[in-house]
């Protein structure tokens, strides 16, 4: 039960099952889920949010996050790495990232006020929006998202970026924006085996 937010939770064996058969019984609001357990399948679901995954090949802990603009506000990348880190002691140069399909800077059109609320807390922010018409941008979430992950420390040749728009590509992927909110949803699903 994804709500836009940065809560993170560790996920084991005991989670196995939850929301597979029924939603009610899936995590309550959370957009972040990592294990080092094998065989425990998590899955998070997306219309246009980014697809984070996170893998730590030498300790073997996959996490996977939900990042919409707004958890890419509250930084849920570096939230997730934080957990991890918290958990099992590691730098964050030792990971590898992936990104997913998410809509693009060509579809993704904001006004000024939330091209300001970025500015306001990243410095690197403006590097982030592309100008379009007077009082609108364009926003990258992905190169957003990237940006934070390398800031706080993941190495950039250890980031994938997959780079396909969801609004260009719906016979691909559903998006939330090009449907006007009548949409199903795409998964990023991943077990350590």
């Amino acid at each position: 039960k994804q709500v836009h937010g940065d809560h993170v939770l560790y996920v084991d064996a005991s989670w196995k099952g939850r929301g597979f058969y029924d939603y009610d019984t899936a995590v309550d609001d959370t957009d972040a889920l990592f294990t080092d357990e094998k065989d425990v399948l998590m899955a998070t679901f997306y219309a246009d949010c980014l697809p984070l995954a996170i893998f730590h090949p030498k300790l073997k802990l996959l996490g996977m996050a939900h990042a919409g603009w707004k958890g890419t506000y509250q930084n849920i990348g570096a939230s997730l790495i934080k957990a991890m880190q918290e958990r099992y002691g590691f730098e964050p140069q030792e990971l590898w990232c992936a990104t997913g399909a998410a809509i693009g800077p060509c579809c993704y059109q904001v006004d000024e006020s939330f091209y300001r609320r970025f500015l306001e807390k990243y410095d690197e922010a403006d590097e982030w929006f592309i100008g379009a018409e007077e009082g609108k941008y364009r926003f990258d979430n992905e190169k957003a998202n990237v940006a934070l992950l390398q800031k706080v420390g993941v190495k950039k040749e250890n980031i994938s970026v997959l780079g396909l728009c969801t609004a260009c590509h719906d016979d691909l992927f559903f998006s939330y924006r090009k449907g006007a909110g009548r949409t199903g949803r795409h998964g990023l699903w991943g077990a350590l085996i």
